[in-house]
């Protein structure tokens, strides 16, 4: 999974969600997706680092997406039901949460962890 390089709180949330994640490897899994599977999180690999687009059309819930590169988080995004969105970084790694049942407060917990960090980060630029 190789998450070593990102802050040592959020790295274990990550891996958490990740450990019960279906992983989609192939062109053919990408497109499918989440559709007609049992709602758990989804880790969409990819060869090449690409800024593929992900929507979450015709699903009555959302997502929170955490692209990474190399282990490393990107970027993270809460897309809503019926919206898309094309991160701003390259990726080769994306983490896709369903927004519902447990998965949301797992969410919730990883989001705020790496807003935490980011906060930090910003505040040691500073001095």
């Amino acid at each position: 999974m190789g998450l070593g390089l990102n802050p040592e709180p959020c790295d274990k949330l990550i891996r958490s969600v990740w450990r019960d994640a279906y992983e989609f490897t192939t062109p053919f899994s990408w497109l499918r997706g989440l559709y007609f599977r049992r709602q758990k999180p989804a880790v969409f690999i990819f060869k090449k680092p690409t800024r593929s687009v992900f929507h979450s059309f015709f699903f009555p819930y959302g997502f929170g997406l955490i692209s990474l590169r190399e282990g490393s988080v990107q970027e993270w995004y809460e897309l809503k039901p019926w919206h898309a969105w094309r991160p701003r970084r390259t990726y080769d790694t994306m983490l896709e949460i369903p927004l519902i049942g447990a998965y949301k407060e797992e969410w919730e917990a990883v989001r705020a962890c790496l807003e935490k960090e980011v906060l930090n980060e910003k505040e040691e630029m500073r001095e």
